[in-house]
């Protein structure tokens, strides 16, 4: 039945209108149709699309975005706002000058392949400690390996974004499993900084975030080339991989202001001769540096920051850097989470160390306790709370309940939570590395159960990890085929 209100000039199309459609709420996400919508009733069972009928190449997507699991890609062209459990992404994105893609708390962002972001115009990324925005991978190559990229996302790119857009912002985000490994070395953004890339662009802000299993020749997680003076601040690098210098970052002709990081455990593959590579790179640049903890990170030579200059580095914790502007080279004694890297213990140097400079600082921490709770800045992306106050620090493993076990093809996960909150079940083989992942979003305070089908696993024996805030629990599986 041809719709009453369709657009005469819409042919060779049929029943296409224009008419306000009256959905109830869309500025709070409620796109239900009103009672007197034009567009009740008149849906179709079956759309299809005639034989030869040939396709756009590309989706365009502007507005709103919402849902349980969506899916987008191609241009961004206008202001789009994006709230979903997950995000699908199935080939490149281009957010176009003059719009913005601002994704909200809680959304992960999927890659299925190695696709990327490149970002012309606005990208801002927000979450909370509770609910970050994840950037990763649906099924990655192993981060260590730099003969293959067939499947790993392929970062966040800003090349010569005009100053006249809006800042973009990325807090409380996680960024892990991207990959620049190109030896063309075509771009520079080809081969150097895993999860991000940037270009002569400074307005950019990035907080109480996270960076791990990213990989890169130069840069592993984040490449700086060409003024690119922006701020990186109060976050948490760990078991990054770059194949020649700078297992974290790359920074080329570039100011920017890093403070309040940790870098700990992050790798090099190999070093090619030419600079002393380091845990931060640099050349013909000034950082300043202050606050950072950068520590236990493989490097080839000595100190693990590339030519850091006195003048711009204060009140420190770096490896082979001491003896001026209050910086310290000793063991900061992290508490040894297994949820995050870098938690500093009750004897850590790093406690109240840190320096008073005029920088702009977050009200939380990376796991949103305060960031000053002593009347000093702590070093690093943690700030100590006395007599064990973290919530989000594990304070005891229990065992896991599995059942049946030897199992084929599922198994039932029986674990506890001390509050309602998310659980992320981490799965691993014998030889540590990890299988797969999930992310079981409701778990209650209590117990809590998980069917796990083994579809993507072979035979074998699995080690299981859930993590929940304060609480991991841990047990073994054997998979049967």
């Amino acid at each position: 039945m041809p719709a009453p209100w369709a657009d005469a000039g819409s042919a060779p199309y049929n029943n296409i209108t224009e008419t306000d459609p009256m959905i109830s709420d869309p500025e709070n996400f409620d796109f239900r149709l009103k009672a007197d919508s034009p567009a009740k009733g008149y849906g179709c069972e079956t759309f299809y699309i005639p034989e030869g009928t040939k396709c756009k190449e590309e989706i365009i997507y502007s507005s709103k975005l919402t849902g349980g699991n969506i899916s987008i890609g191609a241009r961004i062209i206008e202001n789009t706002i994006v709230k979903a459990d997950t995000v699908n992404i199935y080939e490149n994105i281009v957010i176009e000058n003059n719009a913005a893609l601002n994704i909200l708390p809680g959304t992960v962002m999927l890659f299925h392949g190695p696709y990327n972001i490149t970002v012309e115009g606005t990208l801002i990324a927000e979450g909370t400690a509770e609910e970050r925005v994840i950037f990763t991978s649906f099924e990655p190559d192993p981060y260590n390996d730099f003969t293959s990229n067939k499947s790993s996302w392929r970062g966040i790119i800003f090349d010569k974004t005009l100053s006249t857009n809006d800042s973009s912002i990325f807090r409380y985000c996680v960024f892990e499993y991207a990959k620049s490994i190109s030896e063309a070395m075509d771009r520079p953004s080809d081969y150097s900084g895993g999860a991000m890339f940037f270009n002569n662009f400074a307005k950019i802000k990035i907080e109480n975030c996270i960076f791990r299993y990213n990989t890169a020749i130069y840069g592993a997680a984040i490449s700086l080339f060409n003024n690119s003076n922006l701020s990186i601040n109060n976050s948490l690098f760990y078991e990054n991989y770059a194949k020649n210098n700078g297992s974290v970052l790359c920074v080329i002709n570039s100011s920017p202001f890093i403070y309040n990081n940790t870098m700990t455990d992050n790798k090099l593959s190999a070093y090619d001769g030419n600079y002393q590579p380091g845990a931060i790179f640099t050349f013909r640049s000034k950082p300043f540096l202050a606050n950072n903890i950068i520590r236990r990170s493989h490097t080839y030579a000595s100190p693990q920051v590339h030519y850091a200059k006195p003048q711009f580095t204060f009140s420190n914790n770096i490896g082979g850097i001491t003896g001026y502007n209050g910086n310290i080279d000793d063991d900061p004694a992290f508490l040894g989470s297994q949820i995050f890297p870098g938690i500093l213990s009750e004897d850590s140097p790093c406690i109240d160390n840190g320096g008073e400079f005029d920088l702009e600082q977050p009200q939380f921490d990376l796991i949103g306790n305060p960031r000053v709770s002593n009347g000093t800045i702590d070093m690093g992306a943690f700030e100590f709370q006395p007599e064990n106050s973290i919530s989000s620090v594990p304070e005891k493993i229990q065992m896991l309940q599995i059942y049946p076990n030897p199992a084929n093809p599922s198994a039932r996960i029986t674990f506890q939570a001390k509050e309602a909150s998310k659980a992320e079940i981490l799965i691993y083989d014998t030889s540590g590395k990890l299988a797969c992942k999930f992310t079981y979003a409701n778990a209650v305070k209590g117990s809590n159960s998980y069917d796990l089908r083994s579809e993507k696993l072979s035979a074998g024996l699995y080690v299981i990890k859930v993590v929940t805030p304060g609480l991991i629990s841990q047990g073994k599986l054997l998979l049967l085929k």
